[in-house]
């Protein structure tokens, strides 16, 4: 497939913002296509509604449920290899670039895709962590304010910092030292895992540290772009502005996990674990 691509991403990694910024026009991109939580799932109503699945959830289930790696209905339907392929036969029909989080959904169904875009020679954009701590610090955070990105309400510097204040100002417990360890943990195995299954595929890993902690984040992108062959010149650059650009769009500030009265502790097992608090892939 011509012009198609995925980002196959970890939660926490920043492929929002980057996804946001490669969105030139209705139909470039769907985000998070596989996940019943997807804020883009209003855009493929009729590509679900073919899915075999539990439609009738609690009313509360889309508010009440922040932590929603392990409350997905879509995922049992494209555990069946032909139902993925079908479903993503469907999705890139319409789209250019599909945006997935491998945390939605289970091992089998991450691996359907995978493969798909192998036999489709679809290049992959590979996010994650450097830090995989710092991703179950963002999540605690989140859980805390409820809030998942502060883009939530809009890309405007008022929208921004008004959703900003929402989370700077939420109490934030103590984090769960040995739960997170074991997610950490894991997310080193799946990380190694998905990134030998595109082994000889076509495929770009990008870090979250490196892509928006160092050097040039603009120059960044225009990489990004390189690799999938999309004119830079042809994104909004007010997005870019806005969402990549910005020094207001960070949401673990030093203000919020302070708060966090076992931070420090937290921050020595770290120390310990120098593979998993500075993660490569090989």
């Amino acid at each position: 497939m011509s012009n198609k691509y995925l980002i196959f991403g970890q939660a926490r990694s920043g492929t929002t913002t980057i996804a946001a910024c490669l969105t030139r026009k209705k139909g470039d991109m769907v985000q998070e296509p596989t996940c019943i939580r997807a804020g883009d799932r209003y855009l493929i109503e009729d590509e679900i509604s073919k899915l075999n699945f539990v439609k009738r959830l609690p009313l509360d289930f889309y508010f009440n449920n922040v932590d929603f790696i392990d409350h997905n209905p879509l995922d049992k339907a494209l555990e069946d290899k032909n139902n993925t392929y079908d479903y993503l036969d469907a999705i890139y029909s319409r789209f250019d670039g599909v945006k997935h989080i491998w945390n939605n959904n289970s091992y089998t169904t991450n691996l359907n895709i995978i493969n798909y875009v192998k036999e489709k020679n679809i290049p992959v954009l590979f996010l994650h962590r450097n830090n995989l701590f710092d991703v179950e610090v963002s999540f605690h955070i989140v859980e805390a304010s409820g809030v998942s990105q502060l883009s939530i309400e809009g890309n405007a510097a008022e929208d921004i910092q008004r959703v900003k204040n929402k989370v700077e100002s939420c109490d934030v417990p103590k984090i769960h030292s040995a739960r997170c360890f074991t997610s950490v943990v894991r997310s080193a195995y799946y990380l190694d895992s998905y990134w030998s299954e595109l082994e000889n595929h076509k495929r770009k890993v990008i870090s979250y540290e490196d892509f928006y902690t160092k050097g040039d984040k603009k120059h960044n992108l225009m990489s990004v772009c390189e690799f999938l062959n999309i004119d830079f010149k042809t994104l909004n650059s007010s997005v870019i502005e806005e969402r990549l650009l910005s020094k207001a769009v960070k949401q673990s500030s030093e203000k919020v996990t302070d708060k966090i009265e076992n931070m420090a502790r937290f921050k020595q097992i770290q120390l310990i674990h120098p593979r998993l608090s500075n993660f490569r892939l090989k």
